[in-house]
């Protein structure tokens, strides 16, 4: 009579954070966060953790597009980092040396909502 059964399983999805992750050159790594989540700081240090095993002494950290997400997981992935983060802007890549506090972080994250 042309009926088909299917079984359905529900099962939990994973949602990823970190999109990707490589070395751009011997000494640079590059890591592309889509958003901030539950398992945003796990997967940072996984692939930070891949990258200096490859060489990396760099990092280009991609946060373009990002929307934001959990504030906590922003301030734990900041925590990771002690004065250097390199931004993309356009076609002209800009290295700043700068300190972030916890009210400044939620501030940048509050400009997107």
């Amino acid at each position: 009579n042309g009926v088909q059964t299917f079984k359905v399983t529900r099962d939990k999805i994973p949602v990823y954070t970190v999109d990707s992750f490589y070395m751009i050159d011997d000494h640079t790594g590059y890591v592309r966060i889509s958003n901030f989540g539950s398992t945003t700081k796990g997967e940072f240090v996984t692939a930070a953790n891949y990258l200096t095993a490859c060489g990396m002494t760099d990092l280009v950290l991609d946060l373009q597009g990002n929307p934001g997400g959990y504030l906590q997981a922003a301030v734990d992935l900041s925590d990771q980092f002690t004065t250097m983060i390199t931004t993309q802007r356009g076609f002209q890549a800009n290295s700043r040396i700068i300190t972030v506090s916890d009210t400044m972080l939620e501030e940048l994250i509050n400009l997107k909502r």
